[in-house]
């Protein structure tokens, strides 16, 4: 099932090219997070397009060195810059960290922490639960 999750997220224009940059962006230990998975794979089962309501993208880190709220608005508006050409924004937050990969999360815990770039991968079995099949 990972791999229909994958493509339902290339769906969206805006969170696929995010993803195929997501390695370039310079944030440790980070993470896209919340609505914008859940929505979109709600969009397309619901049959709408699949960036229809998402008004933000969710991209959380964790750096132990650098705890300051500048340098987290450091981080916001380069990643804002960096991302100009697409038309959403982002939400970029230091989150609590670090960040760890859970075992057997139950809906709706799962649409907060979905996908990590290329380190992580999720299956989704029949019993409405996603299991994490690796990590950073």
């Amino acid at each position: 099932m990972i791999e229909r999750l994958e493509a339902e997220l290339r769906e969206n224009s805006s969170l696929s090219e995010i993803l195929r940059r997501f390695d370039d962006i310079g944030l440790p230990d980070a993470w896209i997070v919340a609505g914008c998975i859940a929505q979109t794979v709600w969009n397309l089962a619901c049959g709408r397009a699949a960036e229809s309501s998402i008004k933000d993208i969710d991209i959380v880190y964790f750096d132990a060195a650098e705890l300051s709220a500048a340098t987290e608005a450091d981080h916001e508006r380069r990643l804002a810059d960096y991302f100009s050409d697409l038309p959403v924004k982002l939400d970029v937050k230091r989150g609590p960290g670090p960040f760890v990969v859970r075992r057997d999360l139950r809906l709706p815990d799962c649409a907060v922490s979905l996908y990590c770039g290329r380190h992580c991968q999720l299956s989704h079995h029949c019993d409405g639960r996603w299991r994490a099949l690796g990590g950073p």
